[in-house]
């Protein structure tokens, strides 16, 4: 039972954990420099078996003793080449988490809708409209992605516009979110047996869909169910369609909706949990955490059969990040909503409460601002531009942010909160006297390059490689993290 004054609260730590989902997400997505980053914030390879094991995990856990023992940091090795962390990255939880936030936020959404008594057929329309948007927003982004740049910066005509419509991040959460609302009509264990169904369909499809003269059950990049499905099976449904000319559709993909929307649902039953009336903090709380051990062990166990991977949405692999993630949640319940602990949250709540506009408008910015111009790197005057560019771009984004820390910090600390100045001044001193003494060095083929790698190529050039990637990733958070601020500000929320 829910009381009618709680159902349609919004829950403060919900909007933490989507501001956790969502810094990672800039993060993992706007790395600088793969080759020097590591490992856990890039999405993991597909892990091929090792022969004589028989199965993947097994062979990577004897793969992983024998570092150990051949190592001579074993502790150290055995932490940081768990195959765990290897097969499942912080990378990889971020899109299941965009599924579990979906489900989370699904009650609330509902039962505020009950509470103002919006009429059941507008109530439907509306959930056809946001999955309809979603959908839309996702093909924008891969038109942009994939097809406006090398349209628009054809000079002799012969590129013609083109327009593809298939399935992609945004497309796949618009159409999991539209099949979890359906089957959220139902009680908690009818869609606690849907849930089995959906994730045990997805599994048997990997495991025992024919893949011509492959083995059943054959799981490499090459070669699995779902690969051959799409390419070899001859479906209609999977084929490219074009209407018209310069059209193109696909519903390539289609085979993960079940999938997550399965992860929606697991969502849908911790938020249910979380809302239920007459139930002691702790136990609230201690049932989640508990539920998310379970669900990861799940994940490990059914893991030893078919890995964690996210091309395939392995169901193993959305266990284990649906325990996760009820984990966290069970840890930011206790501490913002139970104890109101909520000092430090409010940079989580400004990137949790425009989820959608960090994603969408972030995403496609770096698109048309950053990737779709070209500088020449035989022009001295262009790479000048860029350099300087970047730094004013930077000391700008860093001494805001430091004036609003130091601003919040005084209400604590008083004078002494301009300490904070000298952390925010440092590296913009190093970065200046790194930029003005290190000489700009032009290219003898004259390349046209996109801007981001322009501007990665001077952060290098003058950093390092592993420094310069970072100082890309983390002005880039930094400066969303301030249009977000301002939007926050001024009660500016994109939600569907």
């Amino acid at each position: 039972m829910v009381r009618s004054d709680e159902a349609s609260r919004r829950l403060a730590s919900l909007d933490v954990f989507r501001g956790v989902v969502i810094l990672a997400m800039l993060i993992v997505n706007n790395l600088g420099d793969h080759a020097s980053t590591g490992y856990f914030w890039k999405h993991a390879n597909w892990i091929d078996p090792i022969p004589g094991h028989p199965s993947v995990l097994l062979g990577s856990f004897h793969s992983w003793w024998q570092q150990i023992n051949a190592s001579d940091s074993p502790i150290i090795t055995a932490l940081t080449q768990l195959p765990l962390w290897r097969h499942c990255t912080l990378a990889d939880f971020v899109m299941p988490c965009f599924m579990l936030i979906i489900g989370l936020a699904m009650p609330f959404s509902i039962a505020s809708q009950k509470v103002k008594g919006k009429n059941r057929a507008l109530v439907w329309l509306r959930v056809l409209k946001r999955a309809a948007i979603l959908v839309c927003l996702g093909w924008i982004l891969v038109y942009f992605r994939d097809q406006f740049a090398q349209w628009f910066q054809d000079k002799t005509g012969t590129v013609r516009f083109t327009l593809s419509l298939g399935l992609d991040v945004l497309q796949l959460l618009g159409l999991g979110y539209l099949v979890a609302r359906i089957l959220y009509v139902l009680p908690k264990y009818p869609r606690v047996v849907v849930i089995a169904l959906l994730l045990n369909w997805h599994w048997t499809l990997l495991r025992f869909w024919p893949q011509g003269d492959m083995p059943r059950g054959t799981f490499t990049q090459q070669h699995n169910a779902i690969g051959y499905i799409y390419d070899h099976a001859g479906w209609m449904i999977f084929r490219t369609w074009e209407p018209v000319s310069g059209l193109s559709m696909s519903a390539k993909g289609l085979l993960s909706v079940p999938p997550a929307a399965g992860m929606m649902l697991i969502g849908t039953l911790m938020s249910d949990w979380i809302r239920r009336d007459g139930i002691i903090p702790v136990k609230r709380v201690s049932v989640l955490a508990i539920t998310g051990v379970i669900l990861m062990v799940a994940g490990l166990l059914w893991a030893f059969d078919l890995p964690f991977n996210k091309p395939r949405w392995t169901p193993c692999y959305l266990l284990w990040c649906a325990g996760a993630g009820a984990i966290l949640i069970s840890i930011f319940h206790a501490i913002v909503d139970i104890h109101r602990v909520r000092g430090w949250t409010h940079p989580f709540i400004v990137l949790g409460s425009n989820a959608l506009a960090a994603y969408f408008i972030s995403i496609l910015a770096k698109i048309l601002l950053l990737n779709t111009p070209r500088i020449d790197e035989a022009k001295r005057a262009s790479l000048i531009a860029v350099r300087y560019g970047t730094g004013i771009f930077i000391t700008a984004i860093v001494l805001w942010i430091t004036w609003q820390a130091v601003k919040s910090a005084k209400k604590h600390l008083g004078h002494a909160a301009w300490a904070i100045a000298a952390i925010g001044g440092l590296p913009i001193v190093v970065l200046w006297r790194r930029f003005l003494t290190t000489e700009i060095t032009m290219s003898e083929n004259g390349n046209l390059i996109n801007l981001t790698e322009a501007v990665m190529r001077t952060l290098k050039t003058c950093l390092g490689n592993s420094e310069g990637g970072w100082t890309f990733t983390v002005a880039f958070v930094l400066f969303w993290y301030a249009v977000l601020e301002m939007a926050y500000r001024r009660r500016i929320f994109w939600r569907l």
